[in-house]
């Protein structure tokens, strides 16, 4: 009898155990960015000998998910940028981009899926990381999509969160290079303009809550 009751105490705990670690796991919060947001912005750089090239487009789509509170090792990620909307301020230059180097009738979108999650420099790997108490800078790596390559890329990146109209609101900014040899992208040349190889690209976005 005493060994049958503690059979029953025992199962007790390690049910109520079982149900604490439930309720105390991490849930995840869908953000998502909506193409054409206010302060959603791409940017590329170009360096050449005799001007500087810088492009813009506010076409980017995707979403987030993590747990702000305590964000893991990993996170799912989906973003991607229509490249056919890439503005240089001048037109018959985003054509040839277009038509000759992007080539985005073929491949129409940037892409970056992912990602798991890396400390920044300095910080040790068990640094807590909630977006409740301070922005947090990270390295987030995952697969890179571009011009039909696919390549693994580590992106250094900062993370805030804020609320707005009862959501909350994940802002993200991302700076990082981009090998135009690397995709596989013809090195533009307009006129006595060669362009750098090397391609900075700054990443500006927004991701607003997703409530059930």
């Amino acid at each position: 009898m005493k060994h049958r009751l503690r059979s029953i105490s025992t199962a007790c705990v390690l049910a109520l155990l079982g149900a604490s670690g439930a309720e105390s796991r991490a849930v995840a919060t869908r953000f998502e960015i909506t193409p054409g947001a206010e302060g959603n912005t791409v940017r590329f750089e170009s360096r050449a000998p005799v001007e500087t090239v810088v492009g813009t487009s506010s076409a980017i789509r995707g979403w987030v998910e993590l747990d702000p509170s305590e964000v893991g090792d990993s996170v799912g990620v989906f973003v991607e940028v229509d490249l056919a909307t890439l503005r240089t301020g001048i037109g018959l230059r985003d054509r040839h981009m277009r038509e000759n180097h992007l080539e985005t009738e073929r491949n129409p979108r940037a892409i970056f899926r992912g990602a798991r999650v890396v400390p920044a420099a300095g910080q040790p790997a068990s640094a807590p990381r909630s977006l409740a108490t301070a922005p947090q800078m990270m390295e987030i790596e995952g697969e890179f999509e571009l011009h039909g390559v696919h390549r693994r890329l580590r992106l250094p990146v900062t993370v805030s969160l804020d609320e707005e109209a009862g959501r909350a609101r994940l802002k993200i900014e991302c700076h990082f290079q981009v090998s135009l040899a690397d995709y596989k992208i013809a090195r533009p040349q307009f006129l006595v303009m060669k362009l750098s190889d090397l391609q900075e690209i700054s990443f500006l976005a927004t991701a607003v809550e997703v409530k059930p």
